[in-house]
């Protein structure tokens, strides 16, 4: 339909510069917005360097890429410079045309844009929000007198690259008047989470040997979510999912199979709990980290700490943008429809594998374990609810029973503390401290251990009729001895116990 009457009603400048400020980017974000960039211009090093100099703060974001002509900066520095639907390249990471201009105001009220192709010369463009303001006119400036030293002559200097200088970065708190060390503080904190989000936002990139990002001149080293380096790391195989869709399920180790510094590691910044859920790539770039998108099966899933092992890789292509409902941040996600009950299904038997995992200390894991015939504890259901038992079929309860010449006191102190089993309280002990409570007589004294085991071997070789290597075979597979394979082969040490 075309329409014979009509008026033009551009956006006033200030107001909408001021509302694009309003998007919701992080810091770490709307750097990787940049990095995006970079990348899709072919580069190989991203070098970043942060300032902190009360109102004279600056953040410097500078690659090696193709570079742009005056033209072409122009065009980039335009708002809205991309169409979302047109096609793009495979390797493009952008999509609205909006990034560099959305993450750049969203931390600065002033941000410059240099750029050099091969064999051209430096074109600069900036927008100054302060003169936008006094303006109320989309004016693009083309000078910026007041860079920090070297910026321009050091691009000069180089075949290509582009730089993206930002100033005034009142988000940050740079301003005059304020605590400067207080402030400093607070923007190296800021920095510290930058830090961290291109570690694991980029880590696909950072693993390659032809890509690299600095920051104050320090090389980053990439976080990846999955502990891929660990042995006892298990992955499923990777599954097609939709036309250009492939996942893929991690269990990561349990702690008690990590060193102190393993185990830190894999916590990463925000710990385990947060970091468990569905990883979202778009061209090995990290989109959403650690989500389970509202999946689930009666209702939806949260981030419980029994799957806290459970990681799920999900790698889309660039054309999926809409189906996938990918906002201009490039940090949400939505799945379409037709993959939810497909992405539930293959996300539950992870879940399933890593809660058991985690339950049983790693026992699960790749290695092969002997399975245990007595463990301590056991649970059923009573209505809605777990309630659980000690297993009159242990070892040492068999024991206890029959050395006592009433078993029924002994009995009724076992439902007595079943019944009052802490379950409210462990669970807030565990939530609080993070992890799982330590080893079964993890911090106990050794000879305390050996004092028990002793009674059982006793038990076991001179009331019911086992020899001191069945015994000790026995012994390993009763809960928590497994834990202590050293302490059972001191009982028979002639023999060879399995455990060893």
């Amino acid at each position: 339909m075309t329409y014979l009457k009509y008026e033009e009603a551009p956006p006033l400048a200030a107001s909408t510069m001021n509302s694009l400020r309003g998007v919701g980017y992080g810091a770490g974000a709307a750097v990787a917005d940049l990095v995006d960039n970079s990348i899709a211009a072919g580069c190989s090093r991203v070098d970043i360097r942060f300032q902190a100099d009360g109102a004279r703060s600056f953040v410097i974001i500078e690659d090696d890429g193709r570079g742009m002509s005056d033209s072409e900066l122009s065009q980039a520095m335009r708002i809205g410079s991309k169409n979302p639907q047109e096609q793009r390249s495979s390797e493009d990471l952008g999509r609205f045309g909006m990034g560099l201009k959305t993450a750049s105001l969203s931390q600065c009220q002033k941000f410059t844009v240099l750029s050099k192709h091969a064999g051209g010369t430096v074109s600069l463009r900036c927008w100054d929000l302060e003169h936008v303001q006094r303006s109320n006119a989309w004016q693009l400036l083309c000078e910026a007198p007041d860079l920090p030293d070297g910026v321009e002559e050091g691009l000069a200097a180089r075949n290509r690259g582009t730089v993206v200088v930002w100033q005034n970065c009142d988000t940050w708190g740079a301003k005059d008047g304020v605590d400067q060390e207080r402030f400093k503080r607070a923007f190296y904190r800021t920095v510290e989470s930058v830090d961290h989000h291109l570690r694991l936002f980029f880590h696909r990139y950072l693993d390659s040997s032809k890509f690299a990002i600095s920051i104050n001149g320090n090389k980053l080293n990439p976080w990846d979510p999955f502990m891929n380096w660990h042995h006892a790391t298990t992955r499923s195989p990777k599954e097609r999912v939709g036309p250009d869709c492939f996942l893929q399920g991690f269990v990561l180790p349990h702690k008690d199979r990590l060193t102190a510094s393993e185990y830190a590691q894999g916590g990463g910044r925000d710990g385990w709990t947060a970091h468990q859920g569905f990883y979202i790539y778009r061209n090995d770039r990290l989109l959403v980290a650690g989500s389970w998108l509202g999946l689930g099966d009666d209702r939806r899933w949260t981030k419980d700490e029994s799957f806290r092992l459970a990681r799920i890789s999900l790698d889309i292509s660039n054309s999926s943008d809409a189906e996938w409902s990918i906002d201009i941040k490039k940090s949400t996600a939505r799945p379409p429809e037709r993959l939810r009950s497909k992405l539930t299904d293959l996300a539950q038997v992870t879940r399933k594998n890593a809660r058991r995992v985690f339950a049983h200390r790693g026992s699960y894991g790749p290695r092969t374990q002997t399975p245990l015939r007595s463990p301590i504890w056991g649970s059923t259901l009573r209505g809605d609810h777990h309630i659980y038992r000690v297993n009159r079929h242990h070892p040492l309860v068999e024991t206890a029973l029959s050395a006592i010449k009433d078993p029924s006191i002994l009995e009724s102190l076992l439902r007595m503390i079943e019944e009052t089993v802490p379950v409210q309280k462990i669970w807030l002990d565990v939530a609080e401290a993070g992890e799982l409570s330590p080893q079964p007589f993890q911090h106990a004294d050794p000879q305390e251990v050996q004092t028990i085991l002793q009674a059982l071997y006793d038990s076991y070789t001179q009331h019911q009729g086992y020899s001191p290597q069945e015994a000790c075979d026995r012994l390993l597979e009763t809960d928590p001895f497994q834990y202590y394979p050293e302490l059972v082969k001191k009982l028979n040490p002639g023999g060879n116990s399995n455990g060893s």
